[in-house]
C-alpha cells in the first residue's frame, strides 16, 4: 500500500495529468490495461460516482481496435471513491480539448503505458518494480487485505467465475486462512 502510494505521489509530482490519472486508475480500480484504454468520458458517471467497463481495446494487425470486453462477466461498473472522482474531475477540467464522446485519454497506444512506466521506474530506482497488470494483481491483494469477500473481489475484477479470483490469488487466500485459523482459536481460548 504504502510502495503504490509513494509510486503515485512521484507521478503526480513529476509527470503530466494523463499519466497520473493513467496509473491512478490502474491503481485504483484494478481494471485492465485494454479497458483503460478503450474508456470514454461517457463510462464516467461523477453524481453516481461509478464507471462502466463495457469495451476493450486491442490491437489487430498493428492497429487499435476497440471490441467486446474480454467476457460477458467482465462488463462491470466499479464504484469511485471520492479521491478518484476528484482526480477525474480535476484531469478533466485540465485537458485542452473535452469531448464526453471521446476516449478518457486519447491516442494512448498498446505500449505507452508499459513504456511510460519502464521510464518512471528508469528515473525513480527508490520504487518498487511493478508492470503494468501489476496494478490490477496489487489492487487485488489490497481488496482481500481489505477484508473483502472472494465474490465481491471476483464482481469488481470482472472474473467469470469465482476458481479464477481464487486461483490467480492463492497466495493472499492462504494468508487469509491461516489468519482465519488464528481468529478461531483465539476466541476458543478465551
Amino acid at each position: 500500500r504504502e510502495e503504490l502510494l509513494q509510486f503515485l505521489k512521484i507521478v503526480k509530482e513529476n509527470y503530466s495529468s494523463d499519466v497520473y490519472i493513467i496509473f491512478h486508475l490502474l491503481a485504483y480500480t484494478g481494471m485492465r490495461v485494454g479497458e483503460l484504454r478503450a474508456l470514454t468520458w461517457k463510462d464516467i458517471d461523477f453524481n453516481k460516482k461509478t464507471l462502466t467497463i463495457n469495451k476493450n481495446m486491442m490491437n489487430v494487425g498493428g492497429k487499435s481496435k476497440v471490441s467486446n470486453t474480454k467476457t460477458k462477466t467482465s462488463e462491470r461498473i466499479i464504484y469511485l471513491d471520492d479521491t478518484t472522482i476528484r482526480e477525474l474531475k480535476n484531469f478533466r477540467k485540465n485537458i485542452a480539448s473535452f469531448n464526453i464522446t471521446g476516449r478518457l485519454i486519447e491516442n494512448i497506444s498498446k505500449h505507452f503505458i508499459g513504456r511510460t512506466l519502464k521510464k518512471i521506474l528508469l528515473r525513480f530506482p527508490e520504487l518498487s518494480y511493478i508492470t503494468p497488470h501489476g496494478f490490477r494483481h496489487t489492487h487485488a491483494t489490497l481488496l482481500f487485505e481489505s477484508d473483502l469477500s472472494a465474490k465481491e473481489i471476483q464482481n469488481r475484477l470482472g472474473h467469470k467465475d469465482i476458481t479464477t479470483t481464487l486461483n490467480t490469488y492463492t497466495h493472499i487466500t492462504d494468508e487469509k486462512s491461516k489468519e482465519t485459523t488464528e481468529k478461531f482459536y483465539k476466541f476458543m481460548s478465551v
